[in-house]
């Protein structure tokens, strides 16, 4: 059997009822399935997403190692494609997908595509705004910043293997990361508006204030692990670095913050469904990005210490 153009890997952790939506957009592309490859990777489900990948056609991989990027590593090394690509299962992929990517791969050696948001509540719309402003400033960037987001990427196997693929050490920023190397690499790497996805937002203050936690421990990795050449294309992470201060560092200052970022981020969710129930959307926006900033310096201030 001939090798496929693109290999697609799907990391999962308990997505059994995310899987049939984004594998339906996968097989409804406009695009051969002979050249295209579904990989699926389990991290660790409790659920059925191992079986609901296979009765959905995918070939299932397992990787015992948790984080996401150890998943895609996993699914990358058994890849039978020329091009990797990647999206998350809270995605729906545009018919004109694949064949963006193969387009893209012609003359770039990574891209990075758009992400749209679902259609959903206000929270999922401060989200997605918050989203693109970040993108807008990452491009606009004088020079650009890297861009390449793993819920909508292909990189061709040639240069995965040149930057020896995701630091999987980190459960945030390898992708953004990735992207770095690339281009330190001497690589070509684009940001694609004909690659679209549509991605399905958390739809709870919970849920971001999660994610963004997730986001603020992986901070003190990267300042550890990266030199300044890298770090500094992370204005939003070297701000931070006050809490590696000789006072904040201390355990009993990073206690101080924790609980004090924690209580702002309680009081700025409960001004922010007020100003949702009311319609104040401006405001909404000002104190949504707040609530996701304390919750990033939260994250930090409460990062295990790095081994």
């Amino acid at each position: 059997m001939s090798s496929p153009s693109i290999s697609l890997i799907i990391p999962v952790r308990n997505a059994a009822h995310l899987l049939p939506g984004c594998v339906a957009s996968i097989r409804g592309m406009d695009y051969s399935a002979q050249k295209l490859e579904l990989l699926v990777v389990d991290n660790g489900s409790t659920d059925d997403s191992s079986s609901v990948a296979r009765e959905l056609g995918a070939t299932v991989l397992s990787e015992s190692q948790p984080g996401p990027y150890a998943a895609r590593n996993c699914g990358a090394a058994a890849a039978r494609g020329d091009i990797l690509a990647f999206t998350d299962a809270d995605c729906v992929l545009d018919p004109g997908w694949a064949t963006a990517v193969e387009q893209a791969m012609g003359r770039y050696d990574a891209a990075c595509g758009l992400s749209l948001g679902a259609s959903g509540g206000l929270i999922a719309g401060l989200i997605q705004q918050r989203y693109e402003a970040n993108l807008r400033g990452r491009a606009g960037a004088i020079p650009p910043r890297p861009v390449f987001d793993t819920r909508n990427a292909a990189v061709t196997r040639a240069m995965f293997e040149r930057v020896k693929g995701f630091d999987a050490r980190l459960d945030d920023f390898s992708d953004d990361l990735f992207g770095i190397a690339v281009v330190q690499a001497g690589g070509r790497l684009a940001l694609r508006e004909d690659m679209v996805v549509t991605h399905i937002h958390p739809e709870t203050l919970r849920g971001v204030w999660r994610r963004q936690v997730r986001h603020g421990r992986a901070i003190p990795q990267v300042l550890a692990f990266y030199p300044p050449e890298v770090t500094r294309h992370f204005p939003g992470i070297t701000r931070h670095r006050w809490l590696h201060g000789r006072h904040i560092g201390c355990r009993l200052g990073r206690a101080a913050v924790a609980g004090g970022t924690f209580l702002a981020g309680f009081a700025l969710g409960a001004a922010l469904r007020l100003t949702l129930r009311v319609g104040s959307l401006h405001l909404s926006r000002r104190l949504f990005d707040l609530f996701n900033r304390f919750g990033t310096v939260y994250g930090m201030a409460t990062a295990p210490p790095i081994s």
